[in-house]
C-alpha cells in the first residue's frame, strides 16, 4: 500500500535538545483545536512519532522503496 506522509527532519548531528524541542513544539501545534479541525476537514489522519521512531520509519521506507526506484529507472 502506498500512503502519503509528512515529516520534519534536520541536518545530521543536530543537537538532541533542539530535536526534542522541535518534537514537543510540532506535536503541541498538531494537538491544537484549530489545527485538528483543519486536518479533519482535509481528511488527514495524524500519527505522531518520537524522533527515534521517525528515524526507524524513514530507514524502513528507504529500504522498501529504493529497490522499486532502481527497477523503474533501470539502475543497479
Amino acid at each position: 500500500m502506498v500512503t502519503t506522509w509528512y515529516g520534519l527532519s534536520g541536518p545530521a548531528k543536530l543537537p538532541r535538545e533542539i530535536v526534542d524541542r522541535l518534537d514537543r513544539e510540532v506535536n503541541a501545534a498538531i494537538d491544537t483545536a484549530e489545527v485538528r479541525k483543519h486536518l479533519e476537514q482535509e481528511m488527514v489522519q495524524t500519527k505522531t512519532m518520537t524522533p527515534d521512531e521517525f528515524t526507524q520509519f524513514m530507514q524502513a521506507e528507504v529500504g522498501k522503496w529504493v529497490p522499486t526506484v532502481h527497477r523503474v529507472i533501470g539502475a543497479k
